[in-house]
C-alpha cells in the first residue's frame, strides 16, 4: 500500500520547521567550520522535502540517512535546567505527530496484524522502565535527566520501532529502502569526520588524543561502535544483493568509509566486533572476494604506516599496571563490580544517569567521572530496573531465535536475515564489551539516544518478516 498523506501542507511546515531549527541552532549558538555545512544546507533540505511530499515514508528515510548528522547535533541545544532539549529531540517529536495523525487518520488501520511477541515485550519493556522513574526519587539527586534519559532512550526508541513496524505492514517494499537509507548514512558520517579532521587536523596522533570528543556523528566515539556493528554487516548484503548497480556501487563505496571510521576511532570494541564480523562473513562463500580485498587492504596500510601501528598496541594495552591492566580496564572492571552489586540492592534501577551517583559512593575512585557501567547489559539493569534488563534480553532473545527460523524458512528473506544474525551477535558482544547505554549524555547535559534507533530498526524488521512467515504457515 502506499501511504499518501492527506496532509501534505501540515506535514511540510513540521518538518521544514523542525530542520530550520537544527540549522539556525548550530548558527546561533557555535558559529564556525560547520557553517560550510549548513548554508547549503538552508537551501538543499527544503528542496529535498518539497520534493518528496508525495509520500510520507520518504520523510522517515530521509531522517534515517540523515541520522550521523541530527546526532552531532546533539553538542548544540537549548539550555533548560539542567539539561539541553537537543534538535533531535524535537525532530523525533515531529516524526511521532506525523505517524501518529497518519495512524489515526489510515483508513485501513484496523486491517493491520496483531501485536507480536516483540511488540509486547517492547510494551512491557517501557512498563518496566518507567518503574525505575518512581524509585529514582530514593536517591539523593532526582533531576530532570531520568525523564530525559528515559524519553530518549525508552520512548523515543520504542516509539521509532512502531512507526517502522506500522509503515513496513503497509508497505513490504519498504525493507529494502530502510536499508539503503542506514548505507547512505555513512556518508553523513564521513562528512561530519572531515568536519571534524578539518578542526583537529588530518593527523592519526591529533585524532588518537581528540577521540573522546568526537564520533563521525556522535560524542564519544564508543557509540560510533554500535553504529558500525549494526551497519558492517548489512552493507554486506546490499553490495551482493541489491538489483540496482548503482546501489551496489554506493555500498561498496560506504563499506570503504564504514571500514576506514570505524579503524579510525581508536576504539577497542569496535575492533574486536569488526574482526568478528569478518571472521562470520567469511563462512559465506559469496563474500569471500570482498572480505579477502578488504584484509589484504588493511595489511597493505599497515605496512606502509608501519610507524604509526604503535598508537593501536597503545590501545589494546595501555600505560600497564603490575596487575597487566590499562587504567581504561581497571576502571570498567570496577564499573562492573558496582553495577554488579548495585543490580541486588537497587532491583528497579535508579533512574537513567543514575550510575554516577553509584560510583561515587562505591568506587575506589569516587573523584572519576565514569557516567555508565560501559556495559549495554549492566547499563540497561542499572538505569531501568532488573524486570527491565530481563525484558530486553528476551527481546534479544526472541530476535535471534526469530531471525534463524526465517533463515530456515527458505522464504525470500532468508538470505537477508544470515546477515541481520550477525549485526545481532555484533551488537551483543559490543555491548558486553563496553558502552551501550541506550540513551547517552552528549557533554553530560543533553541525552540522546546513541544509535539505539538502528536496533529498534532492525527489531521491527525482524518481527515483520516472521510474522509474515507465521501467517503462511496459519493458512
Amino acid at each position: 500500500m502506499n501511504l499518501n498523506y492527506k496532509y501534505n501542507y501540515l506535514t511540510e511546515i513540521l518538518i521544514l520547521t523542525g530542520l530550520y531549527f537544527i540549522l539556525l541552532i548550530r548558527l546561533l549558538f557555535v558559529f564556525n567550520n560547520y557553517v560550510l555545512i549548513i548554508l547549503p544546507a538552508l537551501i538543499v533540505f527544503p528542496l529535498i522535502l518539497l520534493r518528496f511530499r508525495v509520500d510520507v515514508k520518504n520523510y522517515f528515510l530521509f531522517y534515517i540517512i540523515t541520522l550521523p548528522f541530527l546526532q552531532h547535533f546533539s553538542f548544540n541545544g537549548v539550555y533548560v535546567g539542567d539539561f539541553d532539549i537537543t534538535p533531535h529531540m524535537i525532530i523525533q517529536l515531529i516524526l511521532i505527530i506525523i505517524f501518529l495523525i497518519s495512524y489515526l487518520t489510515n483508513s485501513d488501520v484496523l486491517q493491520t496484524k496483531p501485536f507480536g511477541i516483540i511488540d509486547k515485550l517492547i510494551i512491557l519493556f517501557i512498563l518496566f522502565a518507567l518503574l525505575s522513574l518512581l524509585f529514582g526519587y530514593s536517591m539523593p539527586e532526582n533531576h530532570v535527566k531520568r525523564w530525559l534519559l528515559f524519553y530518549t532512550g525508552i520512548f523515543e526508541t520504542s516509539t521509532f520501532y512502531f512507526i517502522t513496524l506500522y509503515l513496513l505492514n503497509n508497505n513490504k517494499d519498504l525493507v529494502h529502502e530502510i536499508l539503503v537509507a542506514l548505507m547512505l548514512s555513512v556518508f553523513f558520517s564521513g562528512i561530519i569526520a572531515v568536519t571534524e579532521f578539518n578542526i583537529i587536523g588530518y593527523n592519526l596522533i591529533h585524532i588518537f588524543l581528540s577521540r573522546m570528543r568526537f564520533g563521525f556523528g556522535f560524542h564519544n566515539t564508543n557509540l560510533y561502535g554500535i553504529y558500525s556493528a549494526l551497519l558492517f554487516p548489512l552493507i554486506v548484503y546490499l553490495i551482493y544483493n541489491h538489483k540496482s548497480k548503482a546501489v551496489r556501487i554506493i555500498s561498496i563505496l560506504s563499506f570503504s568509509l564504514l571500514s576506514l571510521l570505524s579503524i579510525m576511532c581508536f576504539n577497542r570494541g569496535t575492533f574486536i566486533v569488526m574482526g568478528l564480523q569478518i571472521i562470520l562473513l567469511f563462512f559465506y562463500t559469496k563474500n569471500r572476494k570482498l572480505i579477502i580485498s578488504l584484509l589484504v587492504a588493511f595489511i597493505g596500510v599497515a605496512v606502509y604506516f608501519s610507524n604509526l601501528l604503535l598508537f593501536y598496541i597503545f590501545r589494546f594495552v595501555g600505560n600497564n599496571n603490575p596487575q597487566g591492566l590499562d587504567e581504561s580496564a581497571l576502571y570498567r572492571l570496577e564499573a562492573w563490580r558496582i553495577a554488579l552489586k548495585c543490580l541486588l540492592l537497587y532491583p528497579f534501577g535508579v533512574g537513567g544517569g543514575g550510575f554516577q551517583i553509584l560510583w561515587e559512593k562505591y568506587s575506589f575512585k569516587p573523584e572519576i567521572y565514569l557516567g555508565t557501567p560501559h556495559q549495554l547489559f549492566l547499563s540497561i539493569g542499572i538505569d531501568y530496573g532488573i524486570l527491565t534488563l530481563l525484558v530486553f534480553i528476551i527481546i534479544l532473545v526472541v530476535a535471534f531465535y526469530y531471525s534463524y527460523k526465517i533463515i530456515e524458512s527458505h522464504s525470500e528473506a532468508s538470505t537477508l536475515f544470515k546477515y541481520v544474525i550477525i549485526s545481532l551477535i555484533g551488537l551483543f558482544v559490543y555491548g558486553m564489551l563496553t558502552d551501550g547505554e541506550l540513551s547517552h549524555l552528549s557533554g553530560f547535559i543533553a541525552p540522546n539516544n546513541g544509535y539505539s534507533i538502528i536496533l529498534f530498526a532492525i527489531l521491527s524488521i525482524i518481527s515483520y518478516f516472521y510474522s509474515d512467515i507465521a501467517y503462511e504457515k496459519k493458512k
